[in-house]
Parts: structure tokens; C-alpha cells; sequence
């Protein structure tokens, strides 16, 4: 929104995750694995765009490394790390969450939503332990 506050540009509201019901079954995103070269979008807020206003970067799939993290195309700024990660069939993907410095600069890095359930697990069970 700007000082007016008028809202630029329509985004989805809704994502389909293939790990969570609270988000509904899709037959799509649960048959569906990502491969290299795959489309991405990443939705965030940046501090470039202000930190107020979201942006939707577009990449691919460049690579997975070792431990399933995906790097991607797609640019990661400061703000929109931690937003959402979806592929162009609105299934989300993971969350970005920075980019990677070196022999892969300016790749943007995203968690699997996979590995972010599966910590979410963990850390569950921690806290019954408790």
C-alpha cells in the first residue's frame, strides 16, 4: 500500500502444500516433486521495495545440494527471506531464507518444506518431553 493506501497488483491468497491439511489435499502438489529447471516464484516483502510493498521474484531450479536445499534463480533480498516459495503450479516449495555467497553467488537459497516440517516435528516432540 502507499500513502493513499491503495493496494498495487493481485497475488494468490491461497497455497497448496502437499504436507498439511490444514491447507487441503491437491492431488497435483502431492504427485508433483521438483526438478532442476523448474519454475519458482518467491514472495516476499524486501527492504529494496521498502519492506512494506510484496514482490514476486521468478527463477528456476538450479540445484539441490547435498542436504536437499535448493538454490534457485530467483532473487532474495533482505524482507522477503523467510516469505514463501511456490512452483507455477502454486504448490508451495520451501521458504527462502538467503543467498548464497561464492562459488554459487547470487543464488537465491530455499529451505524444502520438507526440512521445515520435519524440524517443526522435532521440535514438538522436545517440548512434550517437557
Amino acid at each position: 500500500m502507499d500513502e493513499e493506501n491503495q493496494i498495487w497488483g493481485e497475488y494468490p491468497k491461497i497455497f497448496k502444500s502437499i504436507f498439511s491439511d490444514e491447507f487441503g489435499h491437491d492431488d497435483i502438489c502431492k504427485s508433483d516433486t521438483d526438478n532442476l529447471g523448474d519454475s519458482i516464484r518467491v514472495f516476499g516483502y524486501p527492504q529494496s521495495s521498502g519492506g512494506f510493498v510484496l514482490t514476486i521474484t521468478e527463477g528456476i531450479i538450479s540445484s539441490f545440494s547435498d542436504n536437499g536445499i535448493i538454490l534457485t534463480s530467483a532473487k532474495i533480498d533482505t524482507g522477503n527471506s523467510g516469505g514463501l516459495a511456490v512452483d507455477e503450479k502454486g504448490c508451495m516449495v520451501g521458504v527462502p531464507v538467503a543467498v548464497s555467497e561464492g562459488t554459487y553467488k547470487n543464488m537465491g537459497v530455499i529451505i524444502p518444506t520438507a526440512l521445515v516440517l520435519e524440524f517443526s516435528n522435532k521440535l514438538g516432540e522436545l517440548n512434550k518431553n517437557k
